[in-house]
C-alpha cells in the first residue's frame, strides 16, 4: 500500500498525513502547487468518500482560489 501512495504522490505531488489510526484519514498537501489542506474525517461517515474526491480535485488545481465548504462533509 505505502508503495501505491509513494507512485501516486510521485505522479500528482499529493501527500498524505499517514500518523493517524486506520479509521481517519487526516491532511492532504501538494507540492507541486503549494497547496496544504488540513482536515480530519473518520471514515465511518457516508460523505467521506465523495468528500476526499472533492479535496482531491481542489488539491490539483492550479487556481485555489475556488474553495470547497468542508463542514458540509464532517
Amino acid at each position: 500500500m505505502r508503495q501505491k501512495l509513494r507512485l501516486y504522490r510521485s505522479i500528482t505531488g499529493i501527500k498524505w498525513d499517514l500518523s493517524v489510526p486506520d479509521n481517519i484519514v487526516k491532511d492532504i498537501a501538494n507540492k507541486i502547487n503549494n497547496y496544504v489542506e488540513p482536515f480530519c474525517f473518520d471514515k465511518n461517515k457516508d460523505l467521506v468518500p465523495k468528500c476526499l474526491w472533492n479535496l482531491l480535485k481542489q488539491a490539483t488545481k492550479e487556481d485555489l482560489n475556488v474553495g470547497m465548504d468542508k463542514d458540509s462533509c464532517e
